[in-house]
């Protein structure tokens, strides 16, 4: 009896103190013509006081959805894990969609190109429905700054030592500083792959965390 009162216990302790949850939403775009969806990782205790959360938009990359955050990066056990142990704040994360498996026949990507202005979708669309949708009230309405805010980006660059995209990092930190954009480098053991973003996410919010007002 003592023996299975003593796995009992070990079995609780393991056993997740409070934990975020995920929901998924959709956005009917008139400037690309088509229903985004995305998902939202909401802390726990959302929605059982008045409190506001900063909000960080987590984007996937190309081949990949909305999804692929969740699915493959495993944020939200990394998320939960960071908010309870308190290096992290607790945060609301849109993950919008912006692509797909089907790279050849499916526009692909975050920026303006002929007949996918993502990027007026994204500032002109997406942030003021995420601001004002009753279902997810996370930013503070008062406060008229908050989109302008939003576009003032603390930049965050992690990239692995064997990365083929390792070049086009550093001279993007480089224009950043050389501009005056505040960016951070991270260059660290490791591959274009989701083993590295998954811990990648681990230094990201905290950074996050740190730049939140």
């Amino acid at each position: 009896m003592k023996r299975i009162c003593l796995l009992l216990l070990l079995s609780l302790a393991v056993l997740p103190l409070r934990a975020g949850t995920i929901v998924t939403d959709s956005l009917a775009s008139r400037v690309l013509g088509a229903t985004v969806k995305y998902n939202v990782y909401l802390p726990d205790g959302y929605g059982k006081s008045d409190h506001h959360y900063p909000v960080v938009y987590l984007l996937h990359g190309l081949s990949d959805d909305y999804t692929a955050w969740e699915d493959r990066g495993r944020m939200q056990t990394v998320t939960d894990e960071l908010i309870r142990s308190g290096e992290a704040r607790s945060m609301v994360i849109i993950m919008p969609n912006a692509g797909g498996e089907d790279i050849r026949n499916v526009w692909n990507g975050y920026f303006n190109m002929p007949g996918w202005n993502y990027e007026d979708f994204f500032f002109g669309e997406l942030l003021p429905a995420v601001r004002e949708h009753s279902a997810l009230d996370f930013l503070d309405s008062a406060d008229e700054k908050t989109l302008g805010q939003l576009r003032s980006v603390a930049w965050f660059i992690d990239c692995g030592d064997d990365d083929f995209l390792l070049h086009l990092s550093t001279a993007l930190h480089g224009k950043m500083k050389q501009a005056g954009v505040h960016s951070e480098l991270r260059v660290r053991d490791g591959v274009h792959n989701w083993e590295y973003w998954h811990l990648a996410l681990r230094l990201a919010l905290p950074f996050a965390s740190r730049n939140f007002k």
